[in-house]
């Protein structure tokens, strides 16, 4: 399981370019016995995004997430563009992609594809004492989506779609344990995420 907050700044620091920095501390874990220290995570992110011209704009940053195993920090680079009035084009890899139609200033249909994953701490009956272990997932997944901002201040967004791939791999690092590792299933998927800025 995966619980805790997402929590961001995002400052102009000239007319064209906003910087972002968002972070996401949690727990991810089996919540099996007392909690200790690796499980808890901080997925986190700094970005700027800088504007070519009216429809075109920059990004470039870097995350720390457990997306990818062997590669916690990794550098972003993307861009959104607004192709015409009601329909825009954003790229931030290397884990998204995202087509956006805007019938209005408030509403968006979505339809994407994202690369997501994370490291959780759990327990494992494959060793006497159910040892702890690290399990590394990480998921493809296309998604339909709606996004609504009630005001400037307050948005809604809900997502489904399915997961069309990807692998797991369980291990504890020690040399006596038996790792396992595998190709996950087809599957679907959902979430609704509740948005406050101020």
């Amino acid at each position: 399981a995966a619980t805790g907050l997402r929590i961001g700044l995002g400052v102009f620091v000239s007319d064209n370019v906003l910087f972002e920095i968002e972070t996401n501390p949690g727990v991810y874990s089996d919540l099996e016995g007392t909690l200790r220290s690796k499980d808890y995570d901080f997925p986190s992110h700094a970005m700027f995004t800088v504007r070519a011209t009216e429809d075109f704009f920059f990004k470039i940053g870097a995350r720390y997430n457990q997306v990818f195993e062997e590669a916690p920090w990794l550098p972003l680079l993307g861009f959104s563009w607004q192709v015409t009035d009601g329909f825009r084009v954003d790229v931030l890899a290397p884990e998204q992609i995202e087509l956006s139609l805007w019938p209005s200033a408030s509403t968006a249909f979505l339809f994407g594809g994202q690369v997501t994953g994370a490291e959780y701490h759990v327990r494992t009956s494959a060793a006497t004492g159910k040892q702890r272990a690290d399990l590394n997932v990480q998921e493809v997944v296309a998604y339909v989506g709606l996004l609504h901002r009630f005001s400037d201040h307050v948005s809604l967004q809900a997502r489904g779609g399915l997961v069309l791939g990807g692998d797991y791999d369980l291990t504890t690092g020690g040399a006596a344990f038996d790792r396992v590792e595998g190709a996950l299933d087809q599957a679907g998927f959902g979430e609704v995420t509740f948005g406050i800025s101020w």
